[in-house]
């Protein structure tokens, strides 16, 4: 919507600056070259009123989307959410979907839903992987793959009252620089060790069993 309102407000200003074309000399009296004038001066007027009107409309339009709403019962993926949301994002979840996530920008948020039984299970590899800073994955049932949560690459993140479970690895791995707060989830039936800090990582755990 913003790029045809740009695109109409320059055709219209383009339109302001050349005026309408005209054929030379025409020979006609001076009382109908200045009814030309006048004419020609609104037209100018009516093309500026416009102009302004768009420039209006274009400081009033909204920033974009920062709250998506995933059913995973009606087939939507969180994937498909992350893939036009911007950082600061919430993707809030409803029901159980069956993918790998990966928060890659700042501040996203993956929320579960209280009373939808809210989760991720993982197909392969890392269940949710979080590389943005300031994330937070919050009431959310997560469990298959590999490690179900990981936070890499400088990543940061609160982990906040999930219930992970059923990893064929780590539930949680905090690496390569990154940070967690990890407080009042229920971990369980990790094949490997629940959390794991390693690589120049740091975390805070609180409140978990």
């Amino acid at each position: 919507m913003k790029t045809s309102i740009v695109a109409l407000a320059a055709v219209l200003a383009v339109a302001l600056v050349a005026g309408p074309a005209t054929a030379g000399k025409s020979g006609k009296s001076g009382k109908s070259q200045k009814s030309e004038k006048s004419t020609k001066s609104q037209k100018r007027g009516q093309l500026q009123l416009r102009i302004e009107a768009l420039e209006e409309a274009l400081a009033n339009i909204g920033p974009e989307q920062t709250v998506f709403n995933v059913d995973c019962a009606a087939g939507d993926t969180i994937t498909a959410a992350l893939a036009v949301a911007n950082s600061g994002a919430t993707i809030n979840v409803s029901g159980s979907c069956n993918e790998n996530v990966t928060l890659g920008k700042d501040a996203q948020k993956l929320i579960g839903v209280p009373g939808t039984g809210a989760g991720v299970v993982g197909t392969g590899g890392n269940t949710i992987v979080t590389v943005g800073r300031n994330t937070r994955i919050i009431g959310l049932n997560i469990s298959g793959g590999a490690d179900a949560i990981i936070v890499s690459r400088g990543g940061s993140t609160r982990i906040i009252d999930n219930v992970i479970s059923g990893v064929t690895d780590r539930c949680i791995t905090v690496t390569r620089h990154s940070y967690a707060d990890i407080t009042d989830n229920d971990i369980s039936s990790c094949s490997n060790d629940a959390v794991i800090i390693r690589n120049g990582s740091s975390a805070d755990i609180h409140l978990n069993n």
